[in-house]
């Protein structure tokens, strides 16, 4: 899972697995055309500063790029930037349980001032057909007022939201991976 700031850099949210064999709930499996790709099971808790992957600023335009494959129809948080009381995700990613017409929704959050919000923000929703038991590579743009979806490189949807600043507080918050269900 990367995310890309367009003509910066590029980090990778993965890194803070560090050895999957060290890692509880993290091993090595197969991944499109073999390759290698890493199993994230339902114990796994990945946890974080974010000021030692995300720094202390998230740029206006950035893209998110996932290659994954869901083993149950449970869906889960993919990934969440939260406060510290881990109260409000001020960054993240959920996928949603698997409906009756075999669909998902891919959603992203965006909270500002999360020291103030009583809530976390839900800004884009977009509804893809379920990637249970299937390598599926996603990726969100977010340019300007835009957030554009792309499942397995053709572009899906596009949504307007107006997030306002994109400023994180990296001493504040932490990130946290991999825990199933919404209660994340």
């Amino acid at each position: 899972m990367k995310i890309n700031f367009f003509s910066v850099s590029e980090i990778d949210l993965l890194a803070a697995i560090g050895i999957p064999s060290q890692t509880p709930g993290i091993s090595y499996t197969s991944g499109i055309e073999g390759y290698p790709a890493l199993r994230i099971s339902d114990c796994a808790y990945i946890r974080v500063a974010a000021q030692a992957l995300l720094k202390d600023r998230l740029y206006d335009n950035f893209a998110l790029t996932l290659t994954l494959l869901s083993g149950q129809k449970s869906g889960g948080m993919l990934f969440a930037v939260k406060d510290p009381a881990e109260a409000l995700v001020q960054f993240g990613l959920e996928l949603t349980p698997v409906n009756s017409a075999n669909k998902q929704e891919l959603v992203l959050y965006w909270t500002q001032n999360p020291r103030i919000a009583k809530r976390t923000v839900q800004i884009a929703t977009f509804e893809i057909d379920s990637i249970t038991q299937k390598w599926t590579k996603l990726g969100l743009k977010v340019e300007n007022k835009r957030i554009s979806l792309y499942v397995n490189c053709k572009l899906e949807d596009t949504k307007t939201y107006d997030r306002g600043s994109n400023v994180l507080d990296g001493t504040r918050v932490i990130v946290v991976y991999s825990r199933r269900g919404t209660k994340f």
